[in-house]
């Protein structure tokens, strides 16, 4: 019985946490990992992604393999800044 409710404590957990977990799939409704593709194929080392107002805002390493953050337009994928 422990075995079982054990059981169905951590299948209840894993649906509660699942919406969590999808939600840092997407960046602007859209997949991060292609966001991150469109970014990368531009010539940036991308780190990470993450929303910023109206940004995509990537860390990316440079060539001196420091990080720094780069703006992208949310629609076009473009830097900004």
């Amino acid at each position: 019985m422990k075995t079982f409710l054990t059981a169905a404590l951590v299948a209840a957990a894993g649906f509660v946490a699942a919406p969590a977990i999808a939600d840092d799939d997407t960046i602007f409704g859209c997949s991060k990992h292609y966001a991150q593709i469109e970014i990368e194929n531009q010539g940036f080392d991308v780190v990470d992604l993450t929303e910023w107002g109206d940004y995509i805002v990537a860390t990316v390493v440079g060539e001196d393999g420091r990080q720094s953050f780069r703006y992208f337009n949310q629609e076009t994928r473009k830097l900004v800044r």
